[in-house]
């Protein structure tokens, strides 16, 4: 058992911490906030989507911003549902792109 420990420690364990290096600094990547360009597509998604999906936009703008993992979850279920989503490519600022969302998302609670 010492001898298949040290050839496991010998051979295995740097890449085993490469692997775990890259999940880790994943994961710190996909929780950051999301660009200008992604609260514009929410911003989109949120005006043609269903009444189920500007929910769930509003549940994730809850604390001011929204993640990577959160848009792509929002997304996937934008696309399930409908075919096809316009993207512009001149947004504004990060804050004022996230700003009008949360109009957005602010003004039709109301109406749900």
């Amino acid at each position: 058992m010492k001898t298949f420990a040290r050839w496991l420690r010998r051979n295995m364990l740097v890449p085993l911490l490469l692997v775990l290096g890259a999940g880790a600094a994943a994961t710190i990547y996909q929780s950051m906030e999301i660009d200008a360009l992604g609260y514009r597509q929410l911003q989109n998604a949120y005006k043609a989507g269903s009444s189920a999906f500007q929910a769930r936009v509003a549940e994730a703008m809850q604390n001011g911003t929204v993640s990577r993992w959160e848009r792509t979850a929002l997304l996937r279920q934008y696309w399930s549902d409908s075919s096809a989503l316009a993207v512009e490519f001149e947004v504004g600022e990060i804050a004022a792109e996230r700003q009008a969302l949360a109009a957005l998302v602010g003004g039709q609670e109301g109406h749900s």
